[in-house]
């Protein structure tokens, strides 16, 4: 048998309740785990990305996501230096080179171009002399080193920016925020599509934590052991909930 509670309990018991169903209210319930906001991979976006590993570590410390870091490659330079004044690129895969439509007539004589009594101020990529065989160079160029760079770049480019998110998402773990946040990997998922309605949200849910090996500096991510899995019996509304892939 209980002890009957006080009153002044019971009225701060209703008042916890109704602040707490208020703010649930708040929040908008997620059927699809993609419609998340902030990060959010699977299993099959990570499978394959270089640098990246799942499922290692020891039976004592198992680490279910590492991500290693990668330092960029720069794009590569134009070994004829008729093609390399003319060239021009950013160091990004998604950009395109480019040939400069004019260059000042100094950078031409520095490498051996033209002649310095003949220089103008600038030229004319179309005035060039050499214009065709500047657009040979560049083909060649764009469709040997500057595409197998970006074939290799592409890939290691992703890997990096899944390392930073990681990074940026672990010190908002550890911060202050007024919304909780949590790392969680989902597992097992359960869908449904009724009335136009899609329900696609993992079965069990496990807490993650993010730490930085000391010696290689690289991300690895495991689950929080003092946590026990969730089961999700219904579709929850915590907006900050982000999910890692099954390992």
């Amino acid at each position: 048998m209980h002890a009957p509670v006080a009153p002044e309990i019971r009225r701060l018991i209703d008042l916890i309740d109704y602040v707490e169903a208020t703010e649930r209210d708040k929040l908008k319930t997620v059927f699809d785990y993609v419609d998340h906001k902030g990060f959010r991979k699977t299993g099959a976006e990570l499978d394959g990305m270089p640098g990246v590993a799942l499922d290692v570590g020891r039976d004592d410390d198992p680490i279910w996501l590492r991500v290693d870091r990668l330092q960029k490659k720069a794009p590569p330079a134009a070994d004829d230096a008729e093609l390399a004044v003319w060239l021009t690129y950013r160091d990004d895969p998604k950009s395109e080179p480019r040939l400069k439509t004019e260059v000042a007539g100094a950078v031409l004589v520095e490498a051996g171009l033209i002649p310095v009594e003949d220089a103008p101020e600038r030229v004319a990529l179309d005035d060039f002399a050499e214009r065709e065989m500047v657009e040979l160079l560049f083909d060649e160029w764009r469709k040997g080193a500057w595409a197998s760079w970006v074939e290799t770049e592409t890939p290691r480019r992703e890997t990096i920016a899944l390392y930073n998110a990681l990074f940026m998402l672990r010190q908002q773990l550890e911060g202050v925020s007024d919304i909780p946040l949590e790392l969680a990997c989902g597992i097992g998922f359960a869908t449904l599509f009724r009335d136009g309605k899609r329900l696609r949200y993992p079965l069990l849910t496990v807490a993650m934590e993010i730490s930085l090996n000391e010696i290689t500096h690289a991300i690895e991510v495991r689950p929080r052991m003092e946590a026990d899995p969730g089961l999700a019996a219904a579709a929850p509304a915590r907006s900050a909930v982000r999910h890692l892939p099954t390992p």
